[in-house]
């Protein structure tokens, strides 16, 4: 009983084997050529509205960065304040200037474009 099992999984074992390991030839179709024009983020726009709207993100994503930072460094100080009262201090002022800064920077945006869609200014279209 033993002897045809053994036969039986070696017939098997041969079966997949030779069936994994041949050759079949694929006919793949070729992908039709696309050209896709790099962004230029505004900077090649001959206005000046593209320009704006370009300064304007960089600004809003330095701002976000910076005050990703600061939050960082900010709750780096205050866990190693070790119960200092002046250090601890300068931690939640970090933290809280960071915030603040972060509204403000947001509420100036928010401002802009409100202020350019109701006078109909294309600012922020680069038209």
């Amino acid at each position: 009983m033993n002897h045809i099992l053994r036969k039986i999984s070696q017939a098997a074992l041969t079966g997949s084997a030779a069936v994994f390991t041949t050759v079949t030839t694929v006919m793949a179709e070729t992908a039709p050529d696309i050209n896709i024009p790099a962004p230029t983020y505004g900077l090649t726009d001959p206005n000046i509205g593209g320009l704006i709207v370009t300064a304007v993100n960089i600004a809003l994503i330095i701002a976000a960065l910076l005050t990703f930072l600061f939050l960082i460094w900010g709750g780096i100080q205050w866990i190693t304040s070790g119960g200092d009262k002046a250090a601890y201090e300068a931690a939640r002022n970090r933290i809280t200037a960071a915030l603040v800064g972060l509204a403000i920077v947001a509420a100036a945006y928010i401002i802009t474009r409100v202020i350019t869609s109701f006078l109909n200014i294309p600012i922020f279209t680069g038209q």
